[in-house]
């Protein structure tokens, strides 16, 4: 490497790729749902020994799943902010590392447009305000749905990038890494809601549930993607750039 500069920004950039406070352990999930269906049927149980609830004891079986669901809705729109937040600001200190190494003004612009498209999908979101809203069913649909689609978005022009990236370092950057980059799948709100409606809506915790586990199999692999990159870039010659230096 050429300059402190640049290795000040590929230390920063390994910083950032080595923090996991983004990845959550989803399974936790699964466990908090299944106990709160057998924490609902114990109400359910209960209450219906109890005047004047034994008329309508099973709304209690609810009230554990509403409980959980406010935890776990939180959680993921956690995750979400804080997976962007730290991937664009991961991405931000590589196209800074390339200007520092000199690439032309045509590489500079194409890294900024794509870092403008991650940067327009990685606004933050009200993770209290989401949990809360979520209590209305429909809303809870509808933020699936959207946190799913920022994802497709997100993982799209993350590809994107890393696929101009690989190009910029001669098509091996990436060799060492065995798995396929993850795009998370596009979301259709209408069958979203079909699949669910049939369900009563218990459906939609399996829904959320998954949406956490996808998020951690891209993040996992992102992880091995953002290494690799480091690694290219500490082995990287002026050479290697030659075509795009300014001259």
């Amino acid at each position: 490497m050429s300059t402190q500069k640049t290795l000040s920004l590929l230390r920063r950039a390994e910083e950032i790729a080595s923090d996991n406070s983004d990845l959550t352990r989803s399974w936790l999930y699964a466990v908090l749902f299944i106990g709160s269906i057998f924490f609902g049927v114990f109400l359910v149980y209960l209450f219906s020994r109890i005047p004047p609830f034994s008329s309508f004891p099973f709304i209690f079986f609810y009230v554990p799943l509403f409980l959980s669901s406010l935890f776990i809705v939180y959680r993921v729109v956690e995750q979400r902010n804080r997976h962007f937040k730290k991937s664009l600001e991961f991405y931000e200190t590589v196209a800074e590392v390339f200007e520092s190494l000199g690439v032309s003004s045509s590489v500079s612009r194409v890294l900024r447009s794509f870092l403008e498209d991650l940067r327009s999908v990685s606004r933050e979101r009200n993770a209290l305000r989401d949990a809360l809203l979520s209590l209305t069913f429909f809303y809870m649909v509808y933020l699936v749905h959207t946190i799913q689609n920022d994802y497709y978005k997100h993982s799209s022009t993350e590809k994107k990038m890393l696929d101009i990236i690989n190009f910029l370092l001669g098509g091996n950057a990436f060799s060492s890494v065995k798995d396929w980059f993850l795009i998370i799948g596009k979301s259709n709100l209408a069958i979203k809601i079909l699949s669910i409606i049939p369900s009563l809506g218990l459906s939609v915790f399996y829904v959320v549930g998954t949406l956490s586990s996808f998020s951690n199999d891209h993040i996992k692999i992102q992880k091995k993607y953002d290494k690799a990159l480091i690694e290219a870039l500490k082995n990287l010659t002026s050479s290697s750039l030659r075509q795009f230096l300014v001259k």
